[in-house]
């Protein structure tokens, strides 16, 4: 079955191109560090790329601080895992086993490399996506979960890191290891979570455990964003690789796990694509990363708890624990949840024998005794299947008499023919037994009556929608699900009968409940949101980058710029038509007072950042006086949004020198109002220092 990323142990390594580290070495600085330095501390936020030009770095034990079996980087590798996409911090230690140098790249401005450079970006991507793979597969993390088989809320932390694919170590509170008993020693033999080492989690909760993680994307006040993604589920994630891919800003808020209920699948053979068959939390997993790619951004575990729709038009969302986010746009992709058992005091066992998922955490409370797996639709016999390989004896109780037409044939064909499960028709679960968790249930088939001992029983039947956070703003039908296109007479036919508020999945009403389906539908809104918010989807010129990253929602909002994307492309053609012709009042008309210049590099006269009108002419002057440049042909200009990338080449002199040099840039331009209001250059620092250096005589 395919997993998030491919095997470590067996991938060939294949070292950057040239090209790559020219470009790496262009935007970074050196480094050196001694033998025995520390290079990064588990829990040190991943804000830098970092490429070994010579020397060892060894990943460092979480508890002995020894290195973690071979594990060392060496020349021509690089450090870091997924984490790196969303700004996250390090799981794990680094060391220089001797005298190291590497070249450092801070995040931004690599994830700005790697959105122009795709093959760079497939590279580091592929090692990264292998990386944490291999870390889940070793559990090799220093995140501590004890307890969690006797702790409903400890259990949930564990649900949460599992789903959401952050690696951990799990060990029970009886556990006779060395590691177990100093972890139940530091916490009083009582559930717990514990990080780097010796810090305790408290309060033990998912939301708590993604701050120290630094997942929870950290939103204050009137965050503005293009589209706001409410749900992470098959439809939301694939709306949010389109919407980034089109340079659209977005936020995807999820309150519970990346996946959503299709995370809850063990195994998804009939996904085109996966041969072999697929979980449906790698799948959507990987579509994250792709999102991440993008630059749209994830707050997990966030909810909205109401949707108003504010003054000019735009709406507002209010999230739980504080901040809000105003959104031109709103995305409803909140699926349903699986309905409780009508029975008394259902919720007393839920986390304690009672569980609406089907994976790794769950399944170990069926380990070797009987499973109960009530419904009978695929992700039923998903369960069923999975959990049939540590159970005992996995019973289905479906209240109907046959699956053929609630389940895939293929499915079907697989439960009957596995002899650790059985099937029981017109079965139905009657009252729940137990103490502090479920040990019995009972079940009436007809006029029979019996009990069953399990203390595991998954309930996978009905739904609910989630929609209880929309304030009435559209329109339902009568079981609570979002009515869309011509039932509502919308002219676009996933919109609701609020204008711009769109919805997709298995929360739409008459959608196809099959996560295909689901995804299908959220690729497709992704060109009626562009509609609704007058964006062309189109990019000028003959390439096209994105922004990546958790940054990229502040940074590509178009929020109070009223201005097209076209329009914005103008613009910035009259600034360099005006920079080429010496117009320097054409510059400063459209230029923002507050402008901002920044130009990368330490080794010649034009880096840092320049500031203002001044600041702007300062940089020209120097400019002229100091080098002469020729672009042998116009470049190109990509729209994002309110930003415009211009990707060009130039072959120039430095005048002192006489030296020449030759340049593949990139400029990064928002635009506001008809303005522009900050400049970004990605040039080759190192050529134009080389270019700029004297002798010591000092002749070039």
């Amino acid at each position: 079955m395919e997993g998030i990323g491919a095997d470590l142990e067996v991938m060939k390594r294949v070292p950057l191109a040239a090209g790559h580290i020219d470009a790496i070495r262009a935007i970074g600085r050196e480094r050196s560090y001694g033998a025995g330095d520390i290079i990064a501390r588990i829990g040190d936020p991943m804000d830098r790329f970092l490429y070994v030009v010579e020397g060892e770095i060894e990943v460092l034990e979480p508890h002995s601080e020894k290195r973690m079996g071979d594990v060392t980087l060496g020349p021509g590798q690089f450090v870091g895992e997924l984490s790196f996409l969303s700004g996250g911090n390090y799981f794990l230690a680094m060391r220089a086993v001797s005298r190291t140098v590497t070249i450092e790249v801070a995040r931004e401005a690599m994830l700005d490399l790697m959105a122009r450079v795709p093959e760079l970006s497939d590279h580091i991507i592929t090692v990264f996506a292998a990386r944490r793979q291999q870390l889940i597969e070793r559990r090799s993390s220093s995140i501590e979960v004890i307890g969690s088989d006797l702790d409903p809320d400890i259990q949930k932390v564990a649900a949460f890191l599992s789903r959401n694919h952050i690696p951990f170590q799990s060990f029970d509170l009886d556990g006779s290891d060395e590691e177990a008993m100093r972890l139940c020693k530091l916490v009083d033999h009582k559930p717990a979570v514990i990080f780097d080492h010796d810090h305790k989690i408290e309060p033990a909760t998912p939301r708590e455990v993604a701050r120290e993680l630094k997942m929870n994307l950290d939103i204050g006040d009137d965050l503005r964003t293009d589209i706001l993604i409410v749900g992470a589920g098959p439809a939301g994630v694939a709306a949010a690789v389109h919407a980034g891919a089109e340079g659209l800003s977005a936020l995807v808020v999820e309150d519970t796990a990346i996946g959503g209920q299709a995370g809850a699948s063990s195994r998804i053979e009939n996904y085109m694509g996966f041969p072999t068959g697929i979980s449906g939390a790698d799948l959507v997993f990987r579509g994250q990363i792709q999102a991440l790619r993008f630059g749209t951004c994830f707050a997990t575990p966030r909810r909205v708890e109401r949707l108003s729709l504010e003054r000019g038009g735009l709406f507002c969302a209010s999230l739980d624990g504080g901040g809000r986010v105003l959104a031109r746009s709103i995305l409803v992709a909140t699926g349903v949840q699986y309905r409780r058992l009508p029975l008394e005091r259902p919720e007393q066992f839920e986390n304690a024998g009672v569980f609406y998922a089907a994976t790794e955490t769950e399944a170990r409370f069926c380990r070797n005794t009987d499973a109960v797996v009530v419904g009978g639709g695929n992700s039923a016999g998903q369960a069923a299947m999975y959990l049939s390989r540590v159970a005992h004896l996995v019973h289905i109780l479906v209240r109907g008499d046959k699956l053929s037409d609630t389940m895939s044939s293929y499915l079907v064909q697989r439960l009957e023919a596995q002899p650790k499960i059985e099937i029981h028709f017109g079965t139905e679960v009657t009252a729940l037994h137990g103490g502090d968790h479920l040990e019995q249930i009972t079940v009436r088939s007809g006029d029979a009556v019996r009990i069953l001992s399990t203390r595991a029983l998954f309930v996978m039947i009905g739904a609910s929608p989630n929609t209880g956070w929309l304030s009435e703003l559209v329109e339902l039908d009568s079981c609570g699900f979002v009515k869309t296109g011509t039932a509502v007479g919308a002219h676009r036919p996933l919109e609701t009968s609020r204008q711009g508020i769109f919805a997709v999945g298995d929360v739409r009403a008459g959608s196809v409940k099959r996560v295909a389906s689901a995804a299908g539908e959220g690729s497709v809104v992704v060109s009626e949101i562009y509609e609704f918010l007058g964006e062309p989807m189109t990019s000028v010129g003959p390439t096209s980058s994105h922004v990546v990253g958790s940054d990229a929602v502040r940074r590509n909002s178009s929020g109070g710029n009223s201005m097209s994307t076209e329009e914005n492309v103008q613009t910035v053609k009259d600034f360099f038509a005006a920079m080429g012709s010496g117009d320097k009042q054409g510059l400063l008309a459209l230029s923002a007072e507050d402008i901002e210049w920044i130009i990368p590099g330490e080794d010649w006269p034009l880096a840092g950042t320049h500031r203002g009108h001044s600041g702007l002419a300062d940089v020209l002057r120097k400019a002229s006086a100091t080098m002469e440049l020729s672009s042998p042909e116009p470049p190109d200009f990509v729209a994002q949004g309110d930003r415009v990338l211009v990707v060009g080449f130039a072959r120039g002199r430095i005048k002192a020198t006489n030296r020449t040099f030759e340049d593949h840039w990139v400029f990064a331009i928002t635009v506001r109002n008809s303005k522009v209001t900050n400049i970004r250059e990605y040039i080759d620092t190192q050529a134009l220092a080389r270019a700029s250096q004297m002798d010591a005589s000092g002749l070039a």
